[in-house]
């Protein structure tokens, strides 16, 4: 059933088969959602390379990098710490951010070698020898 309005033009009621308004503002706040942690994975994967290749990153250097670091540092600092063991540490008011890739507690299973006598871990006499040694 089709009505004429003033302008000439039909006006059609709806049927039953199209979507509520509710259902049309679900499907676009559902797609929106999507759209909008896609965009947050692509920055937080643009960031991650970004300090693989620069582990010391300054708002002076690249003030887009650092920003971008900036602002998704909780996930990048559970990417790092969970995925590497290395922690990220971001200074806003400073200007800077810096990937530690250095263990905070000592790992056992790589101890320091020695060159010869068929590359023999280093004993507690070896490392106080080489605590010893000036460093120049």
């Amino acid at each position: 059933m089709t009505t004429c309005l003033a302008d000439g033009n039909a006006w059609i009621p709806p049927t039953d088969t199209a979507a509520s308004p509710a259902d049309v503002a679900g499907a676009l706040g559902t797609t929106l959602a999507n759209q909008l942690a896609a965009a947050e994975r692509e920055q937080v994967a643009r960031a991650i390379r970004l300090l693989l290749a620069r582990p010391l990153l300054t708002e002076a250097t690249d003030p887009a990098g650092f920003e971008l670091v900036r602002r998704r540092r909780e996930p990048l600092a559970q990417w790092f710490d969970y995925t590497c063991g290395w922690s990220l540490v971001v200074e806003p008011r400073r200007g800077y951010a810096r990937l530690t890739k250095v263990r905070a507690d000592p790992d056992g299973s790589r101890p320091a070698r020695r060159a010869r006598s068929g590359r023999a871990p280093f004993d507690r006499r070896r490392y106080v020898l080489l605590s010893c040694c000036p460093c120049r």
